[in-house]
C-alpha cells in the first residue's frame, strides 16, 4: 500500500493571523482605557494573552528547522518547569492579594477582652473586616465589630486595639505598641501605647423597644444643634438585650453626625445579622459600640438608630445609651496609610 502523504501546510497566515489578533486585543484595551475609561482586564481576564502568545511562539517555532525547533522547545519547557518549581510553595499565595489574617489575632483580641473590664474596640478597614468579621461571627459576636474608616486609606488612631499593614508602621508607631506580627503578608496586631480615656457626655436611661413590621426606624439617641469644646471623637455604647423577634435580625445599627453645614461627616453603620445569627441564644445583656473620627465643634444634627430593613418584629430591652469623648494621645490623628487594601 502506498503511504499517504498529507498536503503541505503553510501555518504563516495563520500566524499573522494570531499575531493581527492578539496586537488587536492589546490595541483595544489601551483605547478603550484613553477614550472612553474602561478599567484595564484583571489578571485573570487577560490569560487569552498568554493563550495567543503560546500559539504564536508555537507556529513560529515549528517553522525553524527541527533540529533549533527542538532545542528551543526543550529549552522553554525547562524555563517553565524550573519557574514553577522554584515558586511552587504549600505555605502561603504567592500573590499578595489572597493574603489572610491569622486567626490568632482574634484569639489574642479575645484574650485581651476578658481582661478588661469594658468593651475594648478594633479598628481596621474594609478588606481586614472580612477576616475579622468572619472570625467573630463563627464566635457568636464575642467581640464587638470592627471600626471601618469611610475612606479606605484612612487610619483613626483612637481606637483601643487595631490590625494594620506593617508597612504603616511609621504612621501608627507613635500610638500603638505590636504585639503580635505574621510574616508572610506583614499583618500586625497593635494595642494602644496610653489607653483611651472615654468622657461620658450623655446618657439615656433604660426603656422597652417593641418595634412592629410597619416600624422602620427607632431612635436610640439623637441630639440637635450642640456645640462641642474639643473635637475628640464621639464614642456610642448601647447595652440591650433582646426579648423576642424574627431571627437573623436583618437590621443595621447607624450612627449618623452632620456638621453645622448639614454635611454627613460620618455614616457609620453595623449589620446585626452579620455580627450574630441569632440574638436571642444568650442570657447576657448585649454591649454594642460605634465610634467616629474626628468631630467638628459645631453639630447639627447627631443620632444613632436602628433600620428595621426587613420589617421584622422586634422586642428589646434598652438598659442605657452612652455618649462618649475620646481624650488621650493621638485621638484626633488620622494617617493616610499608603499601600493599604
Amino acid at each position: 500500500m502506498k503511504s499517504i502523504r498529507k498536503p503541505p501546510y503553510n501555518n504563516s497566515i495563520f500566524t499573522l493571523f494570531l499575531v493581527i489578533l492578539l496586537n488587536g486585543f492589546i490595541l483595544s484595551f489601551y483605547l478603550l482605557n484613553k477614550i472612553c475609561g474602561v478599567n484595564f482586564p484583571e489578571d485573570r481576564d487577560a490569560l487569552l494573552f498568554y493563550v495567543l502568545f503560546i500559539l504564536i511562539a508555537s507556529f513560529v517555532t515549528d517553522t525553524i528547522k527541527p533540529r533549533i525547533a527542538n532545542f528551543i522547545a526543550a529549552a522553554g519547557f525547562l524555563l517553565f518547569a524550573v519557574h514553577f518549581a522554584w515558586n511552587l510553595n504549600f505555605h502561603k499565595h504567592s500573590l499578595d492579594t489572597y493574603d489572610v489574617m491569622p486567626e490568632r489575632f482574634y484569639d489574642r483580641l479575645l484574650v485581651e477582652q476578658k481582661q478588661s473590664p469594658q468593651v475594648i474596640t478594633i479598628e481596621g478597614n474594609k478588606f481586614k473586616d472580612l477576616f475579622y468579621s468572619f472570625m467573630n461571627y463563627r464566635h457568636k459576636g464575642a467581640l464587638n465589630y470592627m471600626d471601618v474608616p469611610d475612606k479606605q486609606r484612612n487610619m483613626f488612631m483612637n481606637a483601643d486595639y487595631a490590625i494594620e499593614f506593617d508597612s504603616a508602621r511609621k504612621k501608627y508607631s507613635p500610638y500603638y505598641s505590636e504585639i503580635d506580627s505574621e510574616k508572610d503578608y506583614g499583618f500586625v496586631l497593635l494595642k494602644r501605647k496610653q489607653p483611651v480615656t472615654r468622657n461620658l457626655l450623655f446618657t439615656v436611661g433604660k426603656r422597652e423597644a417593641d418595634i412592629s413590621k410597619i416600624d422602620e426606624y427607632y431612635n436610640f439617641l439623637e441630639i440637635k444643634d450642640t456645640v462641642f469644646h474639643n473635637p475628640g471623637p464621639l464614642l456610642v455604647e448601647i447595652n440591650f438585650k433582646v426579648q423576642s423577634g424574627d431571627m437573623p435580625i436583618c437590621s443595621e445599627v447607624i450612627f449618623s453626625l452632620d456638621s453645622a453645614k448639614e454635611k454627613t461627616l460620618y455614616y457609620q453603620r453595623v449589620q446585626l445579622e452579620l455580627v450574630k445569627n441569632n440574638w436571642l441564644d444568650t442570657a447576657e445583656n448585649e454591649d454594642l459600640i460605634i465610634e467616629t473620627g474626628p468631630i467638628p465643634l459645631k453639630v447639627n444634627r447627631l443620632v444613632c438608630y436602628l433600620w428595621n430593613l426587613k420589617h421584622q418584629k422586634l422586642k428589646m430591652t434598652i438598659n442605657s445609651v452612652k455618649l462618649f469623648q475620646l481624650e488621650g494621645n493621638g485621638v484626633n490623628v488620622v494617617a493616610d496609610v499608603k499601600g493599604n487594601y
